[in-house]
């Protein structure tokens, strides 16, 4: 099962979309970098959007919400849920949100692994 999820992931980056067909990720991460203006240092939160702008540009698919609950297998075939997230950009992004998903929610709160993917904090990471 793992490497089906790893071919479906890079099947999704491999994947050339239009920019008027889905939501540019790019720019979204500059909008949530631009709202933590207010809680975070003026310093760090320039930097912030320093480095998404410097993220390079990319017309593929990402899925915005990739981890283990959101890749199902039913008769053999493996499935993608949760589209709400589907956008295009660079890939960066993509490990950005599985960043959070295994590792970064659970370093503000260790039971969120179990909560959030149902595996413990040592699987997840």
């Amino acid at each position: 099962m793992c490497k089906n999820v790893v071919d479906l992931l890079k099947k999704i980056h491999s994947t050339h979309v239009k920019k008027r067909d889905m939501p540019d990720m790019k720019a979204v991460a500059l909008n949530w970098a631009k709202f933590l203006k207010d809680y975070i240092p003026r310093e760090k939160n320039e930097k912030l959007i320093k480095l998404v702008r410097d993220v390079l540009e990319r017309d593929t698919m990402i899925h915005g919400d990739y981890h283990t609950k959101n890749v199902m297998l039913q008769n053999g075939e493996i499935l993608l849920i949760d589209m709400d997230t589907l956008s295009m950009g660079h890939p960066i992004f993509e490990l950005a949100s599985m960043f959070l998903g295994f590792i970064g929610f659970a370093e503000v709160t260790p039971e969120n692994s179990v909560k959030f993917l149902g595996i413990s904090r040592p699987i997840a990471i």
